[in-house]
């Protein structure tokens, strides 16, 4: 294990997670590790900062079924169960606005970060790889992952340290693209399907 590229790693996460959170500016989570892979002359493309490989729509039409349909369900029949709550198919008044909120400024600028650098980069300190469902990952999948969970806990608490499993499907679909856009769009279809079931969950 090679430990530089971690230490960097933890640098730069502790130094944009200050401004980013501090600032209330989530650009930076895209802007800073940006500037810095470019400061030090370091390929975009490698950190899946690049065109990568989409996939086909019949890949896309089953990871979708497979992520969000047992969501759905579950979400509806939890709330059902424990809250009394009834599903009546609501759209948010301010979905036009959080389409491009979630896209723009959460979502992308949160995936260059943890999936194109964070993950990239603590992937580089170790040559361990496994193989699962055709992606090729590395300690910096999990690692990436954990880490997207604990900064969550800051807005929010303990319970937005779940988000950490979400940041496990984000980075396998990093590392079958090789790019951070395909997770970015499924990350915030993510958060607007989590609007979408808040605002059609009734009393």
């Amino acid at each position: 294990m090679q430990w530089g590229p971690v230490a960097e790693a933890l640098v730069l996460l502790g130094g944009t997670f200050a401004l980013a959170y501090g600032l209330g500016i989530s650009t930076l989570w895209l802007v800073i590790p940006t500037l810095w892979l470019t400061f030090t002359n370091r390929s975009l493309a490698a950190y899946g900062i690049g065109r990568g490989v989409p996939q086909g729509i019949g890949f896309h039409v089953v990871v979708s079924i497979a992520i969000f349909v047992p969501y759905l369900i579950g979400h509806a029949l939890l709330a059902s169960m424990f809250w009394g709550a009834r599903f009546q198919p609501t759209m948010p008044e301010d979905m036009g606005w959080a389409v491009l909120q979630h896209v723009f400024l959460i979502a992308l600028p949160e995936e260059v970060f943890f999936r194109g650098y964070l993950q990239t980069q603590i992937d580089r300190a170790s040559t361990r790889r496994w193989r699962v469902l055709g992606a090729e990952v590395g300690v910096g999948w999990v690692a990436s992952s954990v880490l997207f969970g604990a900064c969550h806990i800051f807005n929010g608490g303990p319970a937005r340290l779940v988000t950490a499993f979400p940041g496990l499907w984000y980075g396998w679909l990093r590392a079958r693209t090789g790019n951070v856009w395909v997770p970015a769009l499924y990350h915030a279809a993510s958060n607007l399907l989590m609007k979408f079931m808040v605002a059609s969950l009734q009393p």
